[in-house]
């Protein structure tokens, strides 16, 4: 299994190793087998996002992605940070085309695309930064349109979301999914951003199926006890 970044361990781990990640990726896939009733659809839209930046819900979408790229699940991994996007040189695949010229109508889904990417997984980078990201991805009908025309041959559609504090497009992007995996980093992310966060998925009307503590090396912090 491909790992491009860092992800989180369980108490005690010493080292954030691919066979750590690939164990915690496989923790959180049965999670959300469990919980979601949706799982029976012919398609299946999880996203998974932040409060701030750099909290590292890029990476979890992106380590999730591969894992279900590499049980042979049809799956899509779809940059929706136009902002500040990242994945392509991750992978090191070409920034463009990609949502941008999409939805600016300047190449086709088939062209954006990249299939196979890495390990079965398809990709579908951010593509140039548009002059105005809320523009482009902030109307339901724009990311309703890019999921409807991605995802004819998707069984799982993995949207890695730009973060909530910062993107007020995450509010229509969010309306267009299944399922939310709220991402947090310990020690740095606080109490009140986590549930600020999460009131705004009630407001929303958005499923939370669970909390992703990113980069945990210690006891769980007794407010993401709780929540869970």
């Amino acid at each position: 299994m491909h790992s491009i970044v860092e992800t989180q361990g369980r108490k005690g781990a010493t080292g954030n190793s691919a066979q750590s990640i690939r164990d915690e990726v496989r923790h959180l896939w049965g999670r959300l087998q469990l919980q979601l009733p949706q799982f029976g659809k012919d398609q299946i839209r999880i996203a998974f996002c932040s409060t701030h930046p750099g909290e590292g819900a890029t990476s979890v979408a992106a380590n999730f992605g591969i894992f279900l790229g590499g049980q042979n699940r049809r799956t899509t991994l779809v940059e929706c940070n136009l902002r500040h996007p990242s994945l392509a040189d991750h992978f090191g695949l070409p920034r463009s085309p990609g949502i941008s010229e999409y939805l600016d109508g300047s190449a086709r889904i088939d062209q954006a695309l990249r299939r196979d990417a890495a390990g079965g997984l398809d990709i579908l980078p951010a593509g140039s930064p548009p002059a105005d990201v809320y523009a482009a991805l902030g109307n339901e009908g724009g990311i309703e349109r890019l999921l409807t025309d991605l995802g004819r041959d998707s069984e799982f559609m993995i949207l890695d979301v730009p973060p909530l504090s910062q993107a007020p497009e995450s509010a229509s992007i969010l309306r267009a999914v299944d399922a939310t995996i709220l991402v947090v980093q310990a020690h740095r992310t606080r109490k009140q951003s986590a549930l600020k966060s999460l009131q705004t998925f009630d407001e929303l009307g958005v499923a939370c199926c669970g909390i992703v503590l990113n980069r945990m090396h210690y006891d769980v912090p007794p407010f993401i006890d709780q929540i869970l």
